[in-house]
């Protein structure tokens, strides 16, 4: 996406096509969050390796980390990005870390299909998380372009 990483007052600038195009990398990132868990379960749900392995591929396809840190970037000001940047990038560092102790252990405890399963509900939850706790990018793009009409 062209507009991908900008900042609201950059997508305003670029009138109403470049809205859209927000709009859309958007949805796509709600889209994908979605499939990824919808694969999860399919992963979850599997009896044999080809319906793990095409879960697992299919639910890989939908990384939204771009998205994410596209939503970051339009939801900080300038002087604070590289402070969130790095705040994404150490969370992601501490689940890997975390990741390699806890995996094995609930490994045991509900197995591969719980571990499919567990991913799925968390992105589901994630989603959740990002409709209800984070402000909609368009509302902050329409408040900025009041604004900038009132100045």
């Amino acid at each position: 996406m062209p507009y991908e990483g900008l900042s609201g007052r950059e997508i305003r600038c670029c009138g109403r096509s470049g809205r859209q195009a927000f709009q859309r990398a958007s949805d796509a990132g709600k889209e994908r969050g979605v499939a990824a868990a919808v694969m999860s379960f399919v992963a979850a749900g599997a009896h044999d390796i080809w319906t793990t392995i095409a879960g697992r591929t299919l639910q890989g396809a939908g990384a939204i980390s771009s998205v994410v840190v596209a939503l970051a970037a339009d939801l900080t000001r300038e002087q604070h990005r590289t402070k969130t940047m790095a705040m994404i990038g150490a969370m992601i560092g501490l689940a890997f870390a975390v990741s390699l102790v806890a995996a094995p252990v609930l490994y045991q405890w509900i197995g591969m299909g719980g571990l499919f399963s567990l991913t799925g509900v968390l992105c589901l939850a994630a989603l959740g998380v990002v409709k209800g706790l984070v402000p909609d990018v368009a509302t902050l793009v329409n408040k900025l372009k009041n604004e900038a009409k009132v100045i």
